[in-house]
């Protein structure tokens, strides 16, 4: 059986804030630099055909750019990482079930990258910073 230690290396957790940090703040910034109202605009009518309350899917959908921002920018920072995690984690279930509320096939295929990202953040929820965070230098996990 191997040890925990020689499979989860504190590299994994580097590399796992760098990658969902970075994608994140990426994506929000796209979102703010392209507009938030264009993108609500944008993408409200995937939902207007699905159980999803319209007043509902236009709230998340104007607070997503900047959750996107923060989490991502707490993340590269590794700034209160297990939080940052979590809050990605209930984001990309959300978008799974958002994605799959609209039935429109073609949206299918964003599944995979949104169920790979909300195991990759439930993974990083799991573990500590590292010592390259400034949750480290704060007192945080090790």
């Amino acid at each position: 059986m191997q040890d925990d230690k020689k499979c989860c290396s504190p590299v994994t957790g580097y590399a796992l804030r760098l990658a969902l940090g970075g994608m994140l703040l990426l994506m929000g910034i796209a979102k703010f630099s392209g507009g938030v109202d264009a993108f609500v605009t944008g993408t409200m009518p995937m939902f207007t055909a699905t159980l999803i309350p319209v007043a509902l899917a236009k709230a998340y959908l104007t607070v997503v750019p900047l959750l996107e921002v923060v989490v991502g920018a707490l993340m590269l920072l590794g700034l209160f990482t297990q939080i940052a995690a979590f809050v990605a984690m209930f984001m990309f279930a959300l978008f799974i079930v958002g994605l799959t509320a609209t039935g429109k096939p073609e949206l299918m295929g964003m599944l995979t990258n949104n169920f790979i990202l909300l195991f990759a953040s439930v993974l990083l929820s799991k573990k500590s910073a590292g010592l390259l965070s400034l949750d480290h230098l704060v007192g945080g996990k090790k």
